[in-house]
Parts: C-alpha cells; sequence; structure tokens
C-alpha cells in the first residue's frame, strides 16, 4: 500500500502456485509459508483509493487498461469497480477485450454486494505483514 496526496494505491500480486494456498480464509494455516519471493507483482492491476463524500472510498484499477486477464481462452483487462466502507464492500469487476474495447465478461447487473459481519483483524499476525509483505524494492 502506498498513501499518496489525494489517495491509497493498493499493489496487487500474484502467487507463485496460488492454488496451495486456496482455502486459506478458512485454514490460516495455508498462508503461513508465503515469502516475499512468492510475491509475483501484477503490473497495471493496482487499484487506486479515494475517499468518497459518504466516508467510505471508491476504489478502480489505475488507468491503463493494462490489468490483463486471460479468460475463456482470450485475453481480457480488467475493469474492477469497489466502494469500500467499515462495513460493507461493493465490488464489480468485468472484462473487455484489449484490441476492441468490448465487453467479454462479469457482472452484467451491478456489483457485488458483501456486509460485515465479523472482525478477523485481531488474527492478523502483525510482524509476518510487516517484515514478509514489505513490498520488494523493485516495485514502485
Amino acid at each position: 500500500m502506498i498513501v499518496k496526496n489525494d489517495f491509497i494505491l493498493m499493489l496487487n500480486f500474484g502467487i507463485r502456485n496460488g492454488l496451495r494456498c486456496a482455502g486459506g480464509g478458512s485454514r490460516p494455516e495455508l498462508l503461513t509459508h508465503i515469502n516475499r519471493q512468492e510475491l509475483l507483482p501484477r503490473l497495471g492491476c493496482a487499484m487506486e483509493f479515494h475517499p468518497n463524500e459518504y466516508g467510505c472510498y471508491d476504489g478502480r484499477v489505475e488507468p491503463g487498461c493494462r490489468c490483463l486477464v486471460p479468460r475463456d481462452g482470450q485475453l481480457t483487462y480488467l475493469v474492477s469497480e469497489v466502494e469500500l466502507g467499515e462495513n460493507h464492500w461493493l465490488s464489480r469487476d468485468r472484462g473487455f477485450d484489449p484490441s476492441s474495447h468490448a465487453y467479454r465478461w462479469g457482472s452484467e447487473h451491478g456489483p457485488l454486494r458483501f456486509t460485515k459481519r465479523e472482525n478477523y483483524g485481531a488474527q492478523l499476525n502483525t510482524d509476518w505483514l510487516l517484515n514478509e509483505l514489505s513490498v520488494p524494492s523493485t516495485v514502485t
């Protein structure tokens, strides 16, 4: 995460052999061996979060149509729109053709809506977050 003057830039990373971490939300032991060397920067896929007039944050993938996502055998770019509040998360992801900019996949009926039911913040290991997930020096 990088804090700029008027927004927060949330960097996006993949995990080498990420399938071995599937289910980590309910089985945290699957995440204990992730280290910096296993993080792969997803260039063009950072999210910019700007405060809105409702006390929430609106997020979008950084400009430039560079967050490329293979889907159904073809390359698309991601358009992700998010609203983040203290107790909610709205998210709409769609994919578009890089050449024609035609819609290819994603929500046709608006955002997915999530309501916070439980806070897991106390379970975060601060040492792990600060030491292992420090942004690699090659990423800016």
